[in-house]
């Protein structure tokens, strides 16, 4: 991929015979904006898309049986045993 500025020289003498500048594999015109008119980089649409509250609150969460049984077997106590990995007290 060509990006930045690339310098081409002369294979016998060593001289700089050209420099062309590149933005993401594209080359610049002398404005500073990439050449070609049908960039990849185009702006979003948001017009049509829905924030994530208006999706969350739609779908019931479903938690399986056996979590569903952990949560009532230990609903009223305050600390938990949990294998969780941690080698302190």
């Amino acid at each position: 991929m060509k990006h930045g500025a690339w310098t081409y020289y002369d294979p016998e003498w060593g001289t700089i015979v050209k420099t062309e500048n590149y933005w993401v594999d594209k080359l610049r015109t002398g404005d500073g904006i990439p050449g070609d008119d049908d960039d990849d980089l185009k702006p979003i649409d948001f017009t049509g898309a829905k924030t994530k509250s208006d999706t969350t609150g739609k779908k019931a969460l479903v938690k399986p049986k056996a979590i569903l049984d952990y949560e009532k077997k230990n609903s009223g106590r305050k600390k938990i045993k949990v294998r969780d990995g941690s080698t302190g007290n």
